[in-house]
């Protein structure tokens, strides 16, 4: 009886890196596994192509792969068999820093562990179809991870991550401004061609992600935050600008939307 319920558990996959956000994967994996949520196996051995872990991965299980940040090398790992996992987590993408010879945070890897617990039976229960998070354009659904609500505040940022948000987020100032007579509006096709990935060559060296705030179900304000990789590998110095910055008269606003772009950088 109980290899049958072993055999219907998900395995799970981790980074296991030096890093604090690799032992911080590697840590939620193990615990799935101890809480008998998931059956954890070695990526290092699907890796190095040792058979009998391999054949595991190719089994026909589902698979959860987490991974600590956007190298992605244990989804990588699963790749080169031409597997793509189920479930697919990174952790940067909840807001957890990577910092080299440094233990992560206990606290905060619990908190984490809750959000992926909570996803992992969401998905079993067939309330979402699958959740990825991460930069490889996959089933991206970072809605189910964040938005965060701010408490106090009454404000929620949320990540924009479909073109029904990317909408809002070029469409806001229009609305925003509309009764300014000071205000001198792009021309909406030049706007929307600065966010076109395909027509914008920028986005071939730079990783962009833009939020929204929200009270309720209405947009209040935006911001974009850009790291140009080509800038940081010619000059050898870490930077990320921010912009595309507008919201109501409000403080609180601007407050949340500034610290949500630092969280991202760090």
């Amino acid at each position: 009886m109980m290899k049958t319920i072993a055999k219907e558990k998900p395995i799970v996959y981790s980074c296991s890196g030096c890093s604090s956000i690799a032992q911080m994967a590697n840590y939620i994996a193990v615990k799935l596994d101890r809480k008998g949520i998931a059956e954890m196996s070695c990526i290092a051995g699907v890796g190095g192509n040792v058979k009998a872990i391999t054949r595991t991965a190719l089994s026909g299980r589902k698979l959860i792969t987490i991974d600590g940040c956007p190298l992605a090398c244990s989804k990588a790992c699963l790749y080169n068999h031409d597997k793509k996992p189920d479930l697919y987590f990174e952790l940067t993408e909840f807001g957890v820093s990577k910092n080299m010879h440094q233990d992560f945070n206990p606290a905060e890897a619990d908190l984490v562990f809750e959000k992926i617990e909570s996803l992992i039976h969401n998905w079993q229960e067939k309330k979402i179809p699958e959740v990825y998070t991460g930069v490889k354009k996959l089933f991206f659904k970072k809605q189910a991870i964040q938005p965060a609500y701010i408490a106090g505040t009454g404000i929620t940022v949320k990540e924009v991550t479909d073109k029904k948000q990317l909408h809002s987020f070029i469409g806001f100032p229009y609305q925003l401004y509309k009764d300014n007579k000071y205000y001198i509006p792009q021309l909406k096709k030049d706007v929307i061609a600065t966010f076109d990935k395909i027509k914008n060559p920028a986005f071939e060296f730079c990783e962009v992600r833009y939020w929204l705030a929200y009270k309720g179900d209405k947009v209040v304000g935006r911001i974009a935050a850009i790291i140009n990789k080509a800038f940081i590998e010619k000059w050898k110095s870490k930077y990320m600008r921010f912009g595309w910055m507008d919201f109501e008269e409000d403080e609180k606003i601007a407050k949340v939307l500034l610290e949500q772009v630092e969280r991202w950088a760090k």
